[in-house]
């Protein structure tokens, strides 16, 4: 549950920085990119 909560307030404080226009239209690639790369880490750990 404090994954959640943490996730949230991440994605709260991106949005102060950046903006809903900013953050939005490279965020699936981004979100896809981080999920490729955590996996080939644990691939190799």
């Amino acid at each position: 549950m404090e994954v959640v909560i943490g996730k949230i307030f991440f994605f709260r404080l991106l949005f102060k920085i950046f903006g809903a226009n900013v953050l939005f239209p490279p965020f699936h690639g981004l979100k896809m990119k981080f999920l490729s790369d955590y996996f080939n880490l644990r691939q190799l750990a």
